[in-house]
């Protein structure tokens, strides 16, 4: 049996924490090189090459309004722009909890179509954690909750679930925040 890849997406921000979110590429697209692994994380098994088209399952919002889960199927890395870098989390996903796009347009949506994406449904999307500077009340410091703070308790989950290795949760630990 074929396994599926998972890996961490890190979009570098020099002022805020980057944005992180999880990356399965699609099996039928075409190849891209093989991404940095940090040096600080186990070795992970050799991975040929990653494609650059796949789905993307993160929370997308900010800290002052919250999140909402948010999955881009048949989504290019490359058309997007945006400065990134890959880490492998997981070389070994069971491909049965994975859904198949091909032949699909590009969309973006938050239903859970496959059992990795109902299970990143179950793990709540933050709500806002940053207060406004004029806010009355209590004043101390906030415990800010973001695409960061979700995607640990998303690994978490499927750690304990059974659907990735403990080895994706130090892979995560080493993982670049900004």
């Amino acid at each position: 049996m074929t396994t599926r890849p998972v890996y961490l997406i890190v979009y570098h921000s020099p002022l805020f924490p980057a944005h992180w979110a999880l990356f399965l590429p699609n099996l039928t697209s075409t190849p891209s090189p093989t991404p940095p692994i940090s040096s600080s994380s186990p070795p992970p098994p050799p991975v040929p090459e990653v494609h650059k088209t796949g789905t993307v399952l993160n929370v997308a919002g900010s800290s002052f309004s919250g999140f909402a889960h948010e999955f881009k199927r048949n989504y290019d890395l490359e058309e997007d722009g945006r400065s990134y870098s890959l880490f492998l989390l997981d070389a070994d996903i069971d491909p049965g909890l994975v859904g198949d796009t091909r032949g699909e347009e590009p969309s973006v949506d938050a239903e859970g179509r496959d059992e990795l994406e109902r299970l990143a449904l179950s793990v709540p999307a933050p709500g806002p954690s940053l207060q406004p500077g004029a806010a009355k009340g209590r004043r101390g410091r906030a415990e800010i909750r973001n695409c960061q703070t979700w995607l640990w308790e998303a690994v978490q989950a499927y750690v304990e679930a059974g659907m990735m290795h403990s080895i994706a949760l130090e892979r995560l630990a080493a993982a670049p925040v900004n």
